[in-house]
């Protein structure tokens, strides 16, 4: 079955945000306007403006014992203003800290008078394997036009290409990022050089608080000839198209003072070397048949009509559209990491005021959106992006640590981009207290290495391990002989009619902290050292055990003094259920209690006010547990959610339903996708664990579990199932055992009848066969 490899928009792009994306990885450009005035907003992964304050966190070692007395009494009320206090003396101005945001680095304006394009004729194409746009219309008088925009992907150049049938003049300005912001008070931030030199633009930007806001352009002879300097470093030029020929623009962006690599992850990177972009695209593709129904036509449909029928309920334009976006979200992550992984924009922007800064929100956007699928779906090399992220701010986490909880080790913020202090809080958002991120981050670095074997990661794997641990060892707190989480806080909810989010026992960190002591365990065997094992496994045991509500469902506070809040777009609790399970968690009961879990966030999502469905990395979540937990029809009602809602023409995800350029459900989608046919734990791998009965015929490549396990090819049709598995050649040091043990979910069986069948699996292919009981 054919899967999409490329789609056509007949839209328009006013605004930025509704332009076409392409990336490199590390530098994106977002075209968008009308053939009398193309903008091509130019960034780097590394441009963030360093506007806001970077102090340490704040040291609470004195308040610690009053909040902790204060939250274990119940008295929440008393606790917020201890907090509140500590606040108010925290924040310069008494307002929240944010994090530097992400903002442009040049824009580039293609300007033509004299354009007459014929009404309707615009097109905007995207190459979803070669990562290259072009924007094509027809003119009155000279035919034919386009731009194509080309990504040299991993690198921090691209192509512009300009064509027209008849020869015309146009005119080139290219910009710093900085133009236009003096008022903002920004411009003495950014200092930038423009270059056009031949048939180069080059721009090279810097940005610090010791930055003078100096300005040059230098410019030399060539198809840029003519090009003068205007005022603040502006650029511009003549561009002359001829007839029937291209005329190629090569933009470099750069950033100044980028952080160098860190060399513990030197080993890692190495055998991690990227491929080729087309590689990394072909790698996985999915296909329920819906580009070969009614004689291709969803195939030529562009999307902007092919999501109205979707949206209007033809069942088949809804599978066309569900092939499209994973393939489109895995083209965007794919675009959008580079050294660093995709921020909350991936790696776009078109303002200097973006919403949360563009930043990095670890405590759910990276981990359960924009990183969520590159294991699943064959794309693990970029996985190390976030581990490069991580490793940049270890000493800002280790400060947190000792000032926040008086603990030793590394604490990772909710927030972070240009530091790792977690200075980002207040009393209705207490993010310092969130003790889950080294342990979100520790479970993405073990499953990056059990998809490779890559054993130039444990090293690294190794020291976080200790520090994640350390941490968590120091600040439990004991009372009465029992371990409690205190202050203790579940992102971003509040306890049911509670003054502040303060509470005792947040179940998503007990969970995590569980977690990470399996992982660290795991990596200090590989690496020779079992010296902790016992001590994690003491505090792992220690921790509370979750709890049920009375409506039956996961609690998301483990300590019963903190009522649930079900209406609410997080659902961090279900960790466990998102990853490869915890036996704390395994029982039927826990397993029941968290898909009525699901059903009470996705029932508030859709039947609740608008709002109810802002934040689309909530709902992966709610698909990816519902998939891996075995629930066919709930993972289908997020998906069909997720595909109506969150998708512009340019196939760009969105924060909310059509509205806020965001990343976080490219990187979602795919998970959910991916975990409704294939789970994975150490050992064992489950086919088809969620497939929906809508979805009678389809087949997918490429998908990656645990123990280095690849699925070169699974399809299925008319009940029956055939699956090709194998090893990702050099994992040996990620294989549990040589043997797997492969079933089938729901009523799928193995031909002979049997649920679960023993291979032994190697680098060489094993094909199965399943059929429907």
């Amino acid at each position: 079955m054919p899967s999409p490899r490329a789609f056509t928009s007949a839209s328009e792009a006013e605004s930025w945000e509704h332009g076409i994306p392409v990336g490199t990885g590390r530098v994106g450009a977002l075209l968008h306007g009308e053939p009398t005035e193309h903008r091509v907003d130019l960034t780097h992964e590394e441009f963030f403006l360093p506007v806001n304050p970077r102090g340490p966190a704040p040291d609470l070692r004195d308040r610690l014992p009053a909040l902790r007395r204060t939250l274990l009494a119940g008295d929440v009320e008393a606790a917020g203003g201890l907090l509140a206090a500590a606040a108010a003396e925290h924040s310069p101005d008494g307002t929240l800290i944010w994090t530097d945001p992400f903002v442009p680095a040049a824009r580039l304006v293609i300007t033509d008078p004299a354009a007459d394009p014929v009404p309707g004729s615009r097109r905007r194409h995207v190459d979803l394997h070669t990562g290259v746009a072009v924007i094509s219309w027809q003119d009155a008088v000279r035919g034919l036009q386009a731009l194509q925009i080309r990504p040299d992907h991993g690198e921090q150049s691209l192509t512009l290409a300009f064509s027209s049938e008849q020869s015309c003049e146009l005119q080139l300005r290219l910009s710093s990022g900085a133009e236009g912001v003096a008022t903002e008070g920004n411009l003495a931030r950014v200092r930038a050089v423009a270059r056009l030199e031949g048939d180069r633009a080059r721009l090279c930007v810097s940005a610090d608080e010791s930055a003078t806001g100096e300005e040059t352009a230098e410019t030399t002879v060539g198809p840029l000839s003519g090009a003068e300097q205007a005022k603040n470093g502006v650029v511009l030029a003549p561009l002359s198209l001829l007839s029937g020929t291209e005329t190629v623009l090569h933009v470099h962006v750069g950033v100044d003072g980028a952080p160098a690599p860190d060399p513990s992850l030197a080993a890692s990177a190495a055998r991690q070397s990227l491929p080729p972009r087309e590689v990394l695209a072909g790698r996985s593709r999915f296909s329920l048949g819906g580009l070969t129904r009614a004689q291709g036509r969803w195939h030529q449909l562009p999307t902007d009509e092919l999501l109205a029928e979707a949206r209007a309920g033809d069942s088949a334009a809804e599978d066309a559209l569900v092939e499209l976006i994973y393939a489109a979200s895995r083209h965007t992550i794919i675009s959008s990491t580079g050294v660093l992984p995709p921020n909350l924009t991936g790696l776009w922007q078109g303002t200097w005021t973006p919403a949360w800064s563009g930043d990095y929100t670890l405590n759910g956007n990276v981990t359960l959106g924009a990183t969520a699928s590159m294991i699943s779906t064959g794309m693990p090399e970029l996985r190390l992006s976030l581990l490069r992220l991580i490793s940049r701010h270890l000493p800002d986490f280790r400060e947190n640590a000792r000032r926040i909880y008086g603990a030793e080790g590394v604490l990772l913020p909710a927030r972070l981009s240009t530091h790792g202090h977690a200075s980002h809080f207040s009393l209705d958002f207490p993010h310092l207290f969130w003790l889950g991120g080294g342990p979100w981050v520790l479970r993405q670095g073990w499953d990056l290495f059990s998809a490779t074997g890559d054993t130039g990661l444990l090293p690294w794997l190794w020291s976080f391990a200790q520090e994640v641990m350390r941490c968590c060892e120091t600040a439990v707190h004991h009372h009465d002989g029992v371990a409690h989480l205190v202050p203790s806080y579940s992102p971003e909810n509040t306890p049911r009619g509670a003054a502040n989010p303060l509470a005792v026992d947040a179940t998503s960190d007990i969970a995590a902290i569980r977690d990470a002591a399996v992982v660290a365990t795991r990596i200090g065997r590989l690496m020779g050292d079992e010296s902790h094992a016992a001590g994690w496994a003491r505090l792992r045991d220690s921790l509370p055990a979750p709890r049920l509500t009375s409506e039956g469902a996961l609690a998301e506070w483990a300590h019963p003094g903190f009522p649930d809040e079900p209406h609410h777009r997080h659902t961090s609790h279900l960790y466990p259920f998102g990853t490869e399970g915890d036996e704390a968690f395994a029982t039927e009961e826990m397993r029941a209690a968290a898909l009525a879990t699901v059903r009470q966030r996705l029932a508030h999502r859709e039947s609740g006010p608008p709002e109810s469905m802002e934040m689309a990395f909530g709902l992966c979540e709610l698909g990816v547990v519902a998939a891996r937990l075995g629930d066919a029809d709930l993972a289908l009602r997020v998906v069909r959610a997720l595909a109506g809602n969150y998708w512009r023409p340019s196939m760009m995800s969105t924060h909310d339903p059509g509205s806020i350029l965001n990343a976080d459900a490219s990187g979602g989608f795919p998970a959910v996708v991916s975990a409704m046919l294939l789970t994975s734990r150490p050992g064992r791998v489950t086919l088809l664990p969620a497939l929906p009965s809508r979805w009678a015929e389809g087949s997918v490549t490429g998908l990656c579990g645990h123990s280095g396990v690849i699925i070169d090819q699974l399809t299925w049709a008319h009940g029956c199932a055939r699956a090709t598995l194998r090893r990702r050649p050099g994992s040996q040091a990620a294989w549990t055992m040589p043997t797997l043990e492969v079933s089938g979910g729901g009523t799928w069986r193995h031909d002979d009848g049997a649920p679960c069948r023993t291979v032994v699996l190697g680098e060489e292919p094993v094909t199965l066969e399943l059929r429907q009981a």
